[in-house]
């Protein structure tokens, strides 16, 4: 049976896991946290982030990281961009890849907020280029993934390296009720994931503002030109921005009710302050953090992304959603 480690404990990594037990491959899921790790082993289910899902017999809960990369086939990297890097160099200083070279595949959809890299490039950076390192990416909520409802989402790579491993992280995750779609273009499908979080939290904050669903489609469009613009200009195609990984994860993420970034937009969009939004969500937002790296990276592009920037200044306590609203209406007009 393939054997394969999914890193963070949270919802997407329980939901991946279960996604692959229930299709025969041992997973062990690694979490640093070990009361929660403990409850999961003995109740066989994530009571915090996936409650009544009942966990594949196939899942091996640990906080053993080196007995999680332990002989596994595959490294799936679920955790929150800010504490990537440490757990990676971590992994690199106990782990023995001299002989095999387990492909890493990151699910991420954030920033390193230090550096404003995409996690692949932080894998690349950590293990000089020698690990294949993949990105998973596109319209999928933790919870339907757990429960085994149709799924269909992107497996990215940069160029023609490591074939072999494509191929078996392709087979990997299409069965069962998951679809996957392939793609060279690994910069459109990471920043896809990445950018759609943030115009949906523009679309959370319209929602909480009921500024009507007028609006919201107005909105969406015009995100995605942003999302466009941007992948663009760092090297990623058009083309990608307009499928599952971006356009399909964008109408997900600003419109589905299970999304968090959305839910954290309403909250402020209704008046709360950022930390009140991100207590009543209660899980991590990567675009808070995110934002900000988004609006670097485009100004260093020439890149104009007023929706982006208006939420990065919302989240920066430099402006309000009623005054950034007002802003983006009164902008100079132009051609679309």
């Amino acid at each position: 049976m393939l054997k394969v480690c999914v890193l963070g404990s949270g919802s997407w990594g329980t939901a991946i896991s279960q996604h692959l037990g229930n299709n025969g491959v041992i997973v062990k899921l690694w979490g640093r946290n070990v009361t929660q790790i403990e409850e999961i082993t003995k109740k066989r289910e994530n009571t915090k982030y996936l409650p009544q899902i009942s966990l594949s017999e196939n899942i091996f809960p640990t906080n053993d990281l080196a007995e999680a990369i332990n002989d596994v086939s595959a490294i799936i990297l679920c955790l929150p961009s800010a504490s990537t890097r440490s757990i990676l160099e971590t992994i690199k200083s106990i782990a023995n890849f001299e002989n095999r070279r387990p492909p890493i595949i990151s699910t991420a959809k954030g920033l390193e907020k230090t550096s404003n890299k995409r996690i692949s490039q932080v894998i690349s950076e950590v293990f000089n280029d020698k690990i294949p390192n993949f990105v998973i990416s596109g319209p999928s909520f933790a919870l339907e993934v757990a429960k085994g409802l149709p799924t269909a989402i992107v497996l990215a790579r940069e160029g023609e390296n490591f074939e072999e491993e494509f191929s078996f992280c392709t087979r990997l995750f299409h069965r069962g009720s998951m679809r996957i779609y392939t793609s060279q273009d690994l910069i459109g499908v990471e920043l896809g994931g990445i950018l759609k979080n943030i115009i949906a939290i523009a679309s959370g904050i319209g929602d909480g503002l009921q500024l009507g669903m007028s609006a919201r489609a107005a909105l969406l469009t015009r995100g995605l030109k942003e999302l466009e613009r941007l992948v663009k200009a760092e090297g990623g195609s058009k083309k990608t921005a307009a499928g599952l990984s971006g356009l399909g994860d964008l109408i997900l993420t600003a419109t589905g009710e299970l999304s968090r970034n959305r839910r954290f937009g309403i909250f402020l969009g209704e008046g709360h302050s950022i930390e009140e939004s991100k207590t009543k969500v209660g899980q991590t937002i990567e675009a808070v953090t995110t934002a900000q790296s988004a609006l670097e990276l485009a100004n260093t592009k020439g890149i104009e992304v007023p929706i982006i920037e208006q939420v990065a200044e919302i989240l920066s306590c430099k402006t309000t959603p009623l005054k950034a609203l007002q802003d983006l209406m009164t902008r100079e007009q132009k051609d679309e």
